[in-house]
């Protein structure tokens, strides 16, 4: 039904409703129980019974020079262009149609999502966490973020498991086992995905850890002959900020124990 119909249909029943004295509960009239003209249309087929007929508009906030925010009665929010504001006639406290509520959701949105998705991954590999995180910055509501997440997935676009093989495999000789894991954490890849991906990560062994042990140590200033006690003891200490372990940091710099415990 098109949005002259809908507002048509709402001018009615709000001159019914004005007619019988009952203008301040009209919020209350917006169902067939309420509203007589929602029941003639309803036995005369020309709306279905199944969804809300209408959406109230809370609020249309600008949020840049071309794209406006909706956020509807039911708490719900999305983001659409100046130009499709104006082509649905949303305005702030007015109902807006729940057949144009779908189609906003299915044919505009659902498309836009997809492609935020897409060219998001063409810049980088992204975790499934990290997609979700930035579609709901964009202001695309959960419905359709689930659907654009579920979409990209199928086409093997992501892949957690798969980035976090890569990761590990990029962090290897300059980060600790454990900074890892906690990275990886932090972007969203589940515990037994990180697990996996470390128990078949080849390039994560004894000689990579070592040089990244000394890669800090470089980066710290340290000198095997010339450093102090206090230096020393210092970068020990940094080092196991960064998940290095003592047996670690004794394998890669043998002398660094001695000198922190008998240099003066």
């Amino acid at each position: 039904m098109r949005n002259s119909t809908w507002r048509s249909i709402r001018r009615c029943s709000m001159r019914y409703a004005a007619r019988s004295g009952c203008m301040q509960d009209w919020k209350r009239r917006r169902t067939p129980e309420r509203n007589p003209v929602l029941r003639r249309l309803l036995r005369k087929r020309w709306i279905s019974p199944k969804e809300p007929f209408w959406m109230l508009v809370r609020e249309v906030k600008r949020i840049t020079d071309r794209k406006e925010k909706i956020l509807l009665e039911d708490g719900s929010s999305f983001v659409l262009y100046i130009s499709e504001v104006r082509r649905f006639g949303i305005r702030p406290q007015e109902d807006l149609p729940q057949e144009s509520v779908r189609e906003i959701y299915d044919e505009i949105l659902k498309k836009r999502s997809r492609l935020r998705c897409m060219n998001l991954l063409k810049t980088q590999d992204r975790t499934v966490s990290q997609l979700r995180g930035r579609l709901r910055l964009d202001g695309y509501p959960e419905e359709t973020v689930a659907q654009a997440l579920e979409y990209v997935a199928s086409w093997h676009y992501t892949d957690d498991l798969r980035y976090a093989q890569n990761y590990i495999r990029q962090m290897a000789g300059r980060k600790s086992r454990k900074q890892i894991e906690y990275d990886l954490l932090g972007k969203g890849v589940e515990r037994e995905t990180i697990r996996a991906a470390l128990l078949e990560a080849e390039d994560l062994n004894e000689d990579s850890q070592a040089q990244a042990i000394l890669s800090h140590a470089r980066r710290r200033g340290y000198d095997p002959e010339r450093s102090s006690r206090d230096e020393c003891i210092k970068l020990i200490r940094y080092l196991l900020t960064k998940g290095f372990g003592m047996d670690e940091i004794r394998a890669a710099m043998p002398g660094i124990m001695d000198r922190a415990h008998n240099l003066d």
